[in-house]
């Protein structure tokens, strides 16, 4: 997992990671299965006054609202995206969720492919295959390893080929 914070002190961002996966406005897992691919932190957490993420991240940065985004495709997660504004500018807006969950699938599926091209880069040698499937069952990357295998198995010691 890649992540990317921008913005927050370090201190904050370690309270960040120590509070991710264990409090319900950082617990990304659930993202997966819910419909809604964009929430306000109002809409994760029954009290955000009271919230960790809020008491030992938000606030002591200077921060009020955050807004996250999932990026699912196929089911699973892609990425997450969080982003925090000052009590100053205020609440992010109906229209802005909307534009998140629009750009949402895009965000997911240039991460997917990142990560395929990042996995037919690392791995060495062109025995090890790579490919990766769209939706429709179509191939979308593959690296010179799986080539083979559209031919079938190679032909047995021995025998012509």
């Amino acid at each position: 997992m890649h992540s990317l914070t921008v913005g927050l002190a370090p201190g904050y961002i370690e309270a960040f990671l120590r509070l991710m996966l264990t409090t319900r406005a950082l617990d990304f897992g659930p993202w997966a299965t819910r419909p809604q691919r964009a929430a306000r932190l109002e809409e994760l957490v029954d009290d955000v006054g009271q919230d960790p993420y809020m008491t030992e991240v938000l606030r002591p940065a200077g921060l009020r609202y955050d807004v996250q985004v999932a990026c699912v495709s196929g089911g699973r997660s892609w990425g997450h995206l969080c982003l925090r504004r000052r009590q100053e500018d205020g609440p992010f807006a109906g229209h802005e969720l909307r534009l998140l969950v629009a750009l949402a699938p895009h965000l997911a599926a240039g991460l997917r492919a990142a990560a395929a091209r990042a996995a037919q880069t690392a791995v060495p040698g062109t025995m090890t295959g790579v490919v990766v499937l769209g939706p429709d069952g179509a191939v979308e990357l593959a690296n010179g390893g799986p080539s083979g295998c559209s031919r079938g198995p190679p032909p047995a010691r021995g025998t012509a080929s």
